[in-house]
């Protein structure tokens, strides 16, 4: 059981809440034990990449719209990864993008001047 926050993405407010990581969902319950809702393991992604070993983890879902779950650990990290869970866009996409569309420019002008 994974300790952490959730909130609903359209309210302010954080609500405690206790996580259990089944085969293939995420069970969420209210500090009394009542049940807040079900995300399955599809859809779960990072809000956003980690940096640092002391950073919290932010899970959405595709299908919760704005809602997030907030851990300040990050024990959950590892079962979460190792059932298949997607995380942000890797360092390699992030750096790849920006240098393949440099040089499509590049080819661009190169091909420009030849024709001229």
């Amino acid at each position: 059981m994974y300790e952490g926050f959730y909130s609903d993405g359209k309210s302010a407010a954080r609500r405690r809440v206790r996580v259990d990581l089944t085969m293939n969902r995420l069970m969420i319950a209210g500090e009394g034990g009542e049940g807040l809702g079900q995300w399955p393991l599809t859809g779960l992604c990072l809000a956003e990449p980690i940096y640092n070993p002391r950073q919290p983890v932010r899970l959405t879902h595709l299908e919760r719209g704005e809602a997030l779950l907030t851990f300040e650990s990050q024990e959950i990290l590892a079962p979460l990864l190792a059932s298949g869970m997607k995380g942000t866009k890797s360092w390699k996409r992030r750096l790849l993008m920006p240098l393949g569309i440099a040089l499509g420019a590049l080819l661009l002008i190169a091909a420009a001047l030849v024709a001229a």
